[in-house]
């Protein structure tokens, strides 16, 4: 993103240099500079230009790689919002085959249309990483637990690992995806891997026996209600 801002920069300072070349070197006899008409078309066509680059930098300023994605069809409406605008400039300036009042529209139009694009994509990143975010909250239980429940297997004693492998398989292979209906479940699992934990830590086979039998029976209950509330 860094590079497409710099060759952006490049391309509108080209763009407005030579816009500013037409508008300020070309001899008198071609452009008439004390026009009315030679400034309302300047200040629209600078207008357009400023706002294209305002829009671009707003987008630009979008650094996660998540979000880059969304924005490349933007860039390339971009380039073509400045080579429109410069080109409506030249032809207003030079060759005048069409009334003033009707470039202006145009070169208001065509940074209208670019500034909607930026707006739209903005806006569609956002509900997408807002969306990605409600995921990430609703897989956070199932995925904590299961690193808890590979850290507790490791540092238990040998003989307890098979049976808290039961465990890390049982949540391994449930359901992500969490929801309302499933908050006392999920506490009690929570409940049940805390006395698991402390079973553990002091080599309380039968404890640890009876804690395993409790969460794989937690785990498979909130799996068929995971099935329901998805009907």
């Amino acid at each position: 993103m860094k590079n497409g801002k710099r060759y952006y920069i490049v391309a509108w300072l080209i763009a407005v240099a030579v816009f500013h070349a037409l508008m300020f070197l070309l001899p008198a006899d071609i452009l008439n500079r004390e026009e009315t008409r030679f400034w309302i078309v300047y200040g629209a066509v600078l207008f357009s230009f400023v706002g294209q680059a305002i829009c671009s930098l707003l987008y630009a300023s979008k650094e996660k790689k998540n979000e880059r994605f969304y924005y490349v069809p933007v860039v390339l409406i971009g380039y073509i919002a400045l080579l429109v605008t410069l080109l409506l400039a030249i032809q207003a300036l030079t060759l005048q085959f069409l009334p003033d009042w009707f470039t202006i529209i145009v070169v208001i139009l065509v940074f209208g249309y670019y500034a909607l694009a930026v707006v739209r994509s903005l806006a569609a990143a956002d509900m997408i990483r807002s969306v990605d975010k409600k995921v990430e909250q609703q897989t956070n239980f199932i995925r904590t637990l299961s690193t808890k429940a590979s850290t507790l297997v490791q540092s238990a004693p040998t003989e307890l690992q098979p049976l808290i492998k039961k465990v890390y398989e049982a949540l391994r292979y449930s359901d992500p995806m969490s929801s309302g209906e499933l908050t006392m479940v999920e506490e009690d699992i929570m409940k049940s891997f805390d006395l698991l934990s402390t079973a553990v830590k002091e080599n309380k086979k039968e404890n640890v026996e009876d804690a395993v039998q409790t969460i794989t029976g937690l785990i498979k209950e909130r799996n068929e209600l995971c099935k329901q509330t998805k009907r």
